[in-house]
């Protein structure tokens, strides 16, 4: 499967996903439910960590056109982002969870950067974790490469990575920490459910 190939669907995925996300911010506009726990609060608040957060998108394409070259695990894992990508849309119509932010007076570059993302993302759209459940969904598609296993610290780097991911989440304010638990378990569930789905049907080759 050419790298152009994979390209092409990573990006129409990512089209549709975003215009489905930004879709859902605009129509939901009020939030019935918050998260908020004793454990939230008394994590510290971070800004700096924004620089994690936003390694989500150019990780998922290094991964898609790099490392997951696979014919069948590319599909495994396009298809188990296409069942969470619907999943994370339907909860955030049918369950607005709102995360009451930090005010912020920007004056570091990372706090400006923070509060940029604050005015595109929502805080009424946050369980589950989208950033949680494609960083995870990442780690599991790199992890079950054959060829990841003859190169030295790829898996364990990409289980650090995603953790730092959950983490920057949690101390950036935009997540509770049931958001990055429910994010994990839909990252989990949708790849070993279309993992079994493609091994059923013998859907694609391991090419």
């Amino acid at each position: 499967m050419s790298r152009t190939t994979r390209l092409l669907y990573l990006l129409g995925f990512l089209f549709l996903y975003s215009s489905s996300y930004f879709i859902t911010q605009a129509v939901i506009k009020t939030s019935e439910f918050e998260l908020l726990t004793e454990i939230d609060k008394s994590i510290p608040f971070m800004p700096e960590h924004v620089w994690i957060y936003h390694t989500l998108l150019p990780a998922i394409v290094v991964t898609m056109t790099v490392l997951v070259n696979k014919q069948k695990m590319f599909f495994n894992v396009f298809w188990a982002s296409i069942v969470c990508a619907v999943t994370l849309n339907l909860f955030y119509v049918m369950f607005p969870v709102f995360y009451p932010r930090p005010e912020l007076d920007p004056v570091t570059l990372s706090e400006i950067v923070l509060e940029l993302t604050h005015r595109i993302d929502g805080a009424h759209n946050t369980f589950p974790s989208g950033h949680v459940t494609f960083a995870w969904l990442m780690f599991l598609g790199v992890a079950h490469i054959k060829e990841t296993a003859k190169t030295f610290g790829i898996r364990i780097l990409y289980l650090l990575w995603s953790i730092g991911v959950m983490l920057s989440t949690l101390t950036l304010k935009q997540h509770f920490i049931v958001d990055v638990a429910a994010g994990v378990a839909l990252a989990t569930i949708s790849f070993f459910f279309v993992k079994s789905f493609i091994n059923k049907f013998r859907l694609y080759e391991d090419n």
